[in-house]
């Protein structure tokens, strides 16, 4: 069982967000999908709340046909010690094989954290 991670604020999800939960879904036999910022909403770069977007994911999911049994949507609040972040998110969301990122930080620290896991970057 090969499992993908994508992490991302989705404020909000947008035809970009679905096109790549496709490629994983290609690539991994499953999907953790991880709304980040949870802990923030009501404001100008994060509007909808975690559970809005939480729905919003789901539902564009099932719009597109994608079965939902091989996905997972965790929200996440942050946390800023980098240092810890990797070991968080773990404990956060079930065990993943691959981070999917187009954030050069996120595959800087993901990779450097834990060198066995694979960091992919997604086709845009």
């Amino acid at each position: 069982m090969k499992r993908g991670l994508v992490a991302g604020r989705f404020q909000p999800f947008h035809n970009g967000h679905l096109a790549l939960a496709r490629q994983v879904l290609s690539e991994c036999d499953e999907l953790i999908i991880v709304v980040g910022s949870a802990q923030f909403n009501f404001i100008d770069k994060d509007p909808f709340t975690a559970g809005e977007r939480v729905l919003m994911i789901h539902n564009a999911l099932a719009d597109d046909g994608i079965d939902l049994s091989r996905c997972y949507i965790v929200p996440y609040h942050n946390d800023e010690n980098n240092a810890r972040w990797l070991g968080y998110l773990r404990s956060q969301v079930p065990p993943f094989d691959v981070i999917y990122s187009g954030n050069e930080f996120v595959a800087h620290l993901a990779g450097a954290l834990d060198r066995s896991l694979a960091v992919k970057k997604p086709a845009f």
